[in-house]
């Protein structure tokens, strides 16, 4: 059994009322992959940065996750040479082309 060791460091950011937050997954691949998200506080909301922190963290892991299924749907497209979606239910083929006959 191989095991891969893969960390995302969240960085959050508070001005006002806005926070930002970053993703960013440090894996095998050269090139890290990164995702951000935003919460805004608007005038009836109670001031609970903790809040904020939270949904703007939450908005940075989802978009990473779905950065990710793009990656690896774009990566099994290259291998299948046609359109591969790629949802959390698992891969789905679109516009694939006809395969070919030996006859």
């Amino acid at each position: 059994m191989q095991i891969k060791t893969w960390h995302v460091e969240l960085f959050i950011y508070e001005d006002d009322d806005c926070t930002a937050a970053r993703a960013v997954l440090h894996a095998d691949s050269p090139k890290h992959k990164e995702a951000h998200g935003r919460a805004i506080k608007t005038a009836r909301d109670l001031a609970v940065p903790e809040v904020g922190d939270e949904v703007a963290a939450a908005a940075a892991l989802y978009n990473l996750a779905d950065v990710l299924r793009r990656t690896a749907a774009e990566d099994l497209s290259d291998i299948e040479h046609g359109s591969i979606g790629l949802d959390f239910a698992g891969p789905t083929r679109v516009n694939t082309p006809p395969a070919i006959s030996s006859r």
